[in-house]
C-alpha cells in the first residue's frame, strides 16, 4: 500500500512525470489548453504551420495578463516586450515539454500537432464541463409533438 502511494508520489513530483501531468502542475495550463484547442480542435485540423501559430499566440498574448503565462522566476518571458518573441519563446517551451510537435514538412516548413497526450488532457477537460441536460421524456414528446403536426396538417392526396 504505502509502495503504491511512494510511485504516485514519483510520478507526480517528479521531472520526468508525464506530459498530462507536467501540463496540469503548469501555471500555464489555462492558457496552453485553451489556446491548443482553439487552435486544433475549434476547426479540427491537425496541423499548423509554425508562424500561423506564433501569430495567433501572440495575438491572444497581447489581450491577456502576462502575469497568465510567466512564471515568478522566468527572466527570459519577463525580459522580451514583443508579443511576438514570447510566442515563439513559448511555442518552443510547449514543444519542448511535449505538448505539441515541432517537425518540417516535405517543403521545409515546420508545422506544429497536439501530441497525444496532450490531445487527451484537451478532451478530458473539457467533459468535465457541465452539458445541457435533456432528459428522454423531452426528447419524446418533441418528437411526438412534431408527429402529431404531421398527421394533422397532411392532406390525402
Amino acid at each position: 500500500m504505502i509502495d503504491e502511494y511512494e510511485k504516485l508520489k514519483a510520478t507526480f513530483e517528479s521531472r520526468n512525470s508525464p506530459v498530462a501531468v507536467r501540463l496540469f502542475r503548469a501555471k500555464q495550463a489555462p492558457l496552453i489548453l485553451f489556446f491548443l484547442r482553439r487552435q486544433f480542435k475549434n476547426p479540427h485540423i491537425s496541423h499548423i504551420q509554425h508562424t500561423e501559430m506564433v501569430r495567433q499566440l501572440s495575438h491572444v498574448l497581447e489581450q491577456i495578463s502576462y502575469r497568465d503565462y510567466v512564471e515568478e522566476d522566468d527572466s527570459d518571458l519577463t525580459q522580451i516586450l514583443d508579443s511576438d518573441q514570447k510566442a515563439e519563446l513559448l511555442i518552443k517551451r510547449w514543444s519542448d515539454a511535449g505538448y505539441i510537435t515541432f517537425e518540417p514538412d516535405e517543403k521545409g516548413q515546420y508545422h506544429h500537432a497536439l501530441s497525444s497526450d496532450t490531445e487527451k488532457v484537451i478532451q478530458w477537460i473539457y467533459s468535465l464541463q457541465k452539458q445541457e441536460f435533456i432528459s428522454a421524456e423531452s426528447k419524446f414528446m418533441d418528437i411526438f409533438n412534431k408527429l402529431r403536426e404531421i398527421a394533422e396538417n397532411s392532406t390525402e392526396d
